[in-house]
């Protein structure tokens, strides 16, 4: 009987213990499903909330991200530093380097490339008012070249060119390229041309302290007509480039009245202002002559033969010779003073050119009847 009753207790017992068991996973599930279910509830509150905040829905909003790695929006970001090279000798000499290290450490936020978030390159270029200054800003040409975005914290002197060509002329592997870069540090190209008593006409080897001391009066100004080359930016010196090609098809015409009122506001307060470009012979030789018929009232002849008279290697161009006689039109008063054009032919090749040029210096200009599809 005994026996039995144990059986039975031990039976109860198993009975109870499984229906503990089966109460106690069937209140697990439903925790289980209240939780997961309150979770879910959960993420579609966030959701709610986040789409009404303009968030997204993956893990952090983009601005709680950049708040907890402490990261700046890219346009904040400064621009990378990069190797600066003159390029005028071609980057082949220490100096070249501790200019760059100079300039790096100079380089202000101010003079860094500015980066626009709403203007594109041919916004900035755009013909009309305020353009030197958009120019200023360009990472491109209007023909597509990029625009150097250096500095040159200080002119050179003579002594040092002349090591610096003396160092590279001793360089077993400078290219023939670099040779030829090597002799713009030479004259006639690195002379200081005086056109007038306020403007002065060199190359970029002309960017030194005792070519700008020859000049009659203070320069504080300096146009770098090239985008190529290094921005020249001292104390007391005001300095703008206007990144053009030397390309007949590059638009100069559109900077004249803004470049010749700057390098004329200067004169006005007694003082001078340099135009140069690689060489001195086009770009800049260009502008020398818009100046010189605007504020001078000069014909294109006139003012292409003082400037060539003042510096010999001067040769624009027949594009830029075209754009300076649609200035002349717009500019002179004096209308019977405009140049006539003509047709001249060579080597089977018919082109205009100014009746003047015809006459006296149709021989700098032979490399346009070299290639019959040069346009």
């Amino acid at each position: 009987m005994e026996t039995n009753k144990s059986k039975d207790v031990k039976s109860s017992s198993e009975k109870v213990k499984t229906v503990s068991n089966k109460t106690l996973s069937r209140s697990k599930r439903k925790n289980r499903q209240i939780s997961d279910h309150t979770i879910n509830v959960q993420k579609e509150q966030q959701k709610v909330k986040m789409v009404q905040c303009g968030k997204t829905t993956k893990n952090h909003s983009a601005e709680r991200f950049n708040e907890k790695m402490n990261r700046k929006p890219i346009n904040d970001l400064p621009p990378s530093d990069v190797n600066v090279k003159r390029m005028s000798i071609g980057g082949v000499n220490k100096y070249d380097m501790e200019v760059a290290k100079e300039t790096q450490a100079t380089t202000t936020n101010s003079e860094r490339p500015i980066r626009s978030g709403r203007n594109t390159n041919a916004d900035l270029l755009v013909a009309g008012p305020g353009i030197l200054n958009r120019a200023q800003e360009a990472t491109r040409t209007l023909t597509g070249f990029p625009v150097i975005r250096h500095i040159i914290p200080r002119l050179t002197t003579l002594k040092e060119q002349e090591e610096i060509r003396a160092r590279a002329e001793k360089n077993p592997r400078i290219t023939s390229r670099q040779k030829q870069l090597l002799q713009l540090l030479q004259e006639p190209f690195n002379q200081m041309s005086v056109v007038t008593k306020f403007i002065g006409l060199t190359g970029s080897g002309g960017l030194v302290a005792e070519r700008f001391a020859q000049m009659p009066h203070p320069v504080r100004c300096v146009m770098n007509v090239t985008y190529e080359l290094p921005l020249l930016k001292m104390n007391g010196i005001e300095s703008y480039r206007i990144p053009v090609e030397d390309d007949q098809r590059e638009n100069l015409f559109i900077y004249f009245d803004e470049v010749t009122a700057k390098i004329n506001e200067h004169e006005m307060q007694g003082y001078a202002t340099v135009v140069h470009c690689m060489a001195g012979v086009s770009r800049s030789a260009t502008f020398v002559i818009a100046y010189l018929i605007r504020y001078h009232q000069m014909s294109l002849e006139q003012a292409f033969r003082l400037t060539k008279s003042s510096r010999s290697i001067v040769n624009p161009n027949i594009g830029f010779l075209h754009q300076l006689a649609k200035y002349e039109s717009e500019t002179l008063l004096d209308k019977g003073k405009c140049t006539i054009w003509r047709e001249h032919t060579l080597n089977g090749i018919t082109k205009q050119f100014p009746e003047f040029v015809i006459t006296d210096y149709i021989q700098d200009y032979q490399n346009e009847f070299d290639d019959p599809d040069n346009d």
